[in-house]
């Protein structure tokens, strides 16, 4: 979980990236939510609403057993708390999410994670500090510093925004300020199909398609590439992903 703390969006890179397929936009905005995603032909998520707010998404393993769920928590419309459950239905941890800017009601400014410790009780396990550009309408953050439980900070990263799709470069740093790698995102101009992942749907509106990070200390690189099709309304239908040390598959995304 403290992974989580440090990479923060990473767990949406992971997720898919590639190559595009281009759609001739329609004149018509069709408003679709994604219900669950296929990799090879096997369930793999399951995104559950209520009162067309996510209410919970069911993660399962290539065997097509159940592997974790999370159950989110909402506070005056929004997300405040993701809680994690195992595969055998306990409560592991959770997330809670803070927006902190009056006049900018729905940017999130801070993220705790904590972990179940012993008789049902949970500690911290770290947070992470965003800092939002307030003058656009999507893909304000850049920057976010992780802490661990204690106050002391772990690592530090810095987004520069290379198109309106949201494609930036990455820098990360550090306690010590020293740059220990980077990333590069490319993505598309296609409706997003992971923004279900947490409540940072502005840095989310479009799906990645390409994503090459660095870890300079130990000189190891590593990508991701997808191939997306989409639909006549440029929802994603599904993507080949590439990815390195694994062996390719497709996602298939079903919409409702």
């Amino acid at each position: 979980m403290r992974k989580l703390i440090l990479i923060g969006s990473m767990i949406l890179l992971t997720a898919c990236s590639s190559e595009s397929t281009d759609v001739l936009a329609p004149d018509v905005d069709v408003k679709k939510r994604l219900s669950s995603v296929y990799k090879d032909g096997k369930l793999n998520i399951k995104i559950e609403y209520d009162n067309d707010k996510v209410s919970s998404f069911t993660h399962y393993d290539d065997d097509g057993k159940l592997s974790n769920k999370f159950v989110i928590e909402y506070q005056n419309n929004k997300r405040v708390q993701d809680n994690f459950y195992n595969a055998d239905n306990i409560k592991t941890s959770y997330i809670k999410y803070y927006y902190e800017l009056p006049s900018y009601p729905d940017l999130v400014t801070k993220r705790e994670v904590y972990m179940q410790a012993s008789n049902n009780s949970y500690t911290s396990n770290g947070y992470q500090i965003f800092t939002n550009n307030t003058s656009v309408n999507a893909n304000n953050i850049t920057s976010a510093s992780a802490f661990d439980e204690f106050g002391n900070l772990i690592e530090k990263t810095e987004r520069t925004y290379t198109d309106a799709n949201g494609s930036f470069v990455m820098k990360i740093y550090n306690s010590a300020g020293v740059q220990t790698g980077s990333e590069t995102v490319i993505r598309d101009n296609k409706k997003s199909w992971s923004s279900f992942y947490d409540p940072f749907y502005y840095q989310n509106q479009h799906n990645t398609i390409s994503s090459n990070a660095v870890n300079i200390p130990y000189n190891i690189t590593w990508s991701v590439t997808n191939n997306y099709t989409y639909d006549t309304y440029n929802y994603p239908v599904s993507a080949f992903v590439n990815q390195s040390g694994i062996t390719p598959f497709t996602y298939t995304f079903n919409w409702e």
